[in-house]
């Protein structure tokens, strides 16, 4: 690819298939995700699947994307025209909780964060004099051992 500012940042999701036209000579490189790219006229099927793989069209005609996987960002080099065959739409995201301070989520998450902390604390306290009466007892102490 030429400069990072000659390029732009396709998404696609799951399932999405696209042509590319105008690409000979110019390159398409994996962001995120794993595409399969073929040419027009070529027996060669080539797939991107490693951040950074990038891929230079030696071929006129029509070349097709296909996303492998959940979903992959293609950064394409300037001058590719792109039309999208099938863009399957995403699945929505869950609705992230408001957990800035001060709020019910964010009082909850502290109060199990805190309790979690005690526990760990009095095991660890149950250990060290379990262990500590046992060391005793082995010094020929009349301790009991754990």
């Amino acid at each position: 690819m030429k400069s990072a500012s000659a390029t732009r940042l396709i998404r696609l999701n799951r399932g999405a298939l696209i042509s590319l036209y105008n690409a000979k000579g110019r390159a398409v490189t994996v962001t995120h995700g794993a595409v399969w790219i073929t040419q027009e006229n070529d027996t060669r099927d080539v797939v991107l699947e490693k951040c950074g793989a990038t891929f230079t069209f030696d071929r006129d005609g029509v070349a097709l994307a296909h996303v492998l996987g959940t979903r992959a960002i293609l950064a394409v080099e300037a001058g590719i025209s792109i039309e999208r065959l099938q863009q399957p739409s995403a699945p929505a995201l869950p609705a992230i909780p408001d957990v800035s301070p001060g709020s019910p989520a964010y009082r909850h998450a502290h109060e199990l964060r805190a309790q979690a902390l005690a526990q760990m604390w009095r095991a660890l306290a149950i250990t060290l004099r379990c262990f500590g009466r046992n060391l005793m007892h082995r010094a020929g102490l009349p301790v009991q051992p754990c």
